[in-house]
């Protein structure tokens, strides 16, 4: 007789490819009049679509680029321009029926001049998470088996997007004008609850200002709510989301008799993000006969939970490395437009990067701007993170100072904050084929010893004597599992 298994199949949801890309975005500034020294240049970029065709992911961005110098009197001016680019990244198994989320950052920027005009060059880095429906076949039992039945949870990827907005305000002394605002949006906490994304998390903000005739500094942490709805949430289920400035609109307003400054912050937020719905099916794990060899075929599969949100503070300090040469004759005004570049590495635990910011400084009555950079290595070993775990991290970074040690040398401190995304990965293993082989040469003696192996469980015996669990403890109540190896086991067959 041959077997029959008993299949079972489910559908659903599953990351199939991870993938970056990375294009050279060009921002034209024409005709900018009395331009003298460049100050500043801030990339703000986001994404504004991305969608899956056959064979290729096509992604569109906005670069928006504030350009920040000293004119021909002396004044510190601004001007401000936005381009949208198109890029795309291809994969022979992509389909239009697949989900991706992409996340932008600007890894690098370059000036030029040509003629009157200024080109800002953006190195655009794209991540592309792509999630396709797929399909499982399980065995849950077959005729003429023993099978090992367990319940095993499994992962489905739910996807989701959504937007909101961000508004604040708060009060400065003797703050005359704008000159540019950065910001980055950290998350840290975010949990589906019955229809709805549950996000809460901070907007960290670095103003770049002017005082009196003097550049300023000024930050400031917003905290926000956010509901994205979505149909697959349920209830106290963490998530994984990526969250971007979309638009982002600073105004100052001025009360000169009171010599206040009001300034007022609109920040149209991007977010995008998946969870992972667990259901549990109870499929075969291992199978045997007595009376046939049984030929297995097993699938793999990694169950993926997504753990709370972990945030802790670090407090820097160290010698920075500065592009321009400052000397005593430099006297230093502001140090604003602060960002980070880091790198989990996950063998040694360590996160390592760079914080770079804008030192602004005046030497031989002029008005001057160099990059300083303070590397930084912190140790994420005590955060309870696994090796076989996955981990999404965000940063960012506040209180950037600087000050001169000696003639030569510069030291800096700045404020990490570190948000962690655990993602919990457990595999399984289970049946999903299993045929009949050559027929077994049965033991047809009356009595038989068997010596065990210390740690053998239940299941590892009843295979190895081809004996249902069932019958192997009605024959030796008394055998308590897993075993030590000093056990003895007796088989009676029945005549």
């Amino acid at each position: 007789m041959s077997f029959n298994p008993v299949f079972q199949t489910d559908v659903y949801k599953k990351q199939i490819a991870e993938i970056s890309a990375q294009s050279i975005v060009e921002c034209k500034f024409m005709q900018v009049d009395g331009v003298g020294e460049i100050i500043a240049v801030y990339p703000q970029i986001s994404t504004v679509l991305c969608e899956v065709s056959s064979g290729r992911i096509n992604y569109t961005g906005r670069l928006v680029c504030t350009l920040v110098y000293i004119d021909d009197s002396g004044k510190f001016c601004r001007v401000q321009k936005g381009v949208e680019f198109s890029h795309y990244a291809d994969d022979e198994n992509f389909a239009p029926s697949h989900t991706a989320i992409c996340t932008l950052k600007c890894q690098k920027t370059t000036l030029k001049r040509e003629g009157s005009a200024i080109v800002v060059s953006a190195v655009a880095c794209a991540n592309m998470l792509v999630f396709a429906n797929a399909e499982r076949t399980l065995i849950s039992g077959a005729e003429g088996v023993v099978c090992k039945t367990e319940n095993l949870s499994f992962s489905s990827a739910q996807p989701f997007f959504g937007e909101s907005e961000v508004e604040d305000e708060f009060e400065v002394d003797g703050v005359a004008d704008v000159l540019v605002p950065t910001t980055s949006v950290h998350i840290s906490r975010v949990e589906c609850v019955s229809g709805e994304i549950k996000i809460e998390g901070e907007l960290f903000l670095s103003v770049l200002a002017i005082r009196g005739d003097s550049p300023v500094s000024l930050e400031k942490t917003v905290p926000y709510k956010a509901l994205i709805p979505c149909d697959n949430g349920y209830l106290l289920q963490n998530a994984l989301c990526f969250a971007e400035v979309k638009d982002l609109t600073v105004t100052a307003s001025v009360n000169e008799e009171a010599g206040r400054c009001q300034i007022s912050i609109v920040a149209a937020l991007g977010y995008s993000g998946v969870f992972y719905e667990q259901r549990e099916l109870p499929v075969a794990v291992d199978a045997f006969s007595a009376k046939n060899a049984v030929e297995l075929s097993f699938a793999e599969e990694v169950e993926y939970k997504v753990d709370a949100v972990k945030t802790f503070t670090e407090r820097l300090f160290g010698l920075c490395a500065t592009k321009s040469k400052l000397d005593y004759s430099c006297t230093f005004k502001a140090t604003a437009l602060p960002t980070v570049e880091y790198f989990y590495n996950k063998e040694t635990a360590m996160l390592e990067g760079v914080i770079a910011s804008l030192l602004i400084y005046e030497q031989n009555g002029e008005e001057r701007s160099t990059e300083i950079n303070l590397p930084f290595a912190v140790n994420l070993a005590n955060q309870g993170l696994n090796e076989q775990d996955k981990v999404q991290i965000s940063v960012a970074v506040s209180g950037v100072s600087v000050r001169r040690k000696n003639q030569d040398e510069c030291e800096a401190e700045a404020v990490l904050k570190i948000y962690l995304f655990p993602i919990k990965c457990n595999s399984c293993r289970y049946i999903t084929q299993l045929t009949q082989g050559e027929e077994l040469n049965c033991n047809k003696s009356a009595v038989s010893v068997f010596i065990p192996k210390s740690g053998d469980s239940l299941w590892e015996v009843a295979k190895r004597l081809k004996m249902t669990p069932q019958e192997v403890t009605k024959l030796n109540a008394g055998l308590e599992f897993p075993l030590t190896g000093k056990e003895r086991i007796i088989i009676y067959r029945a005549k």
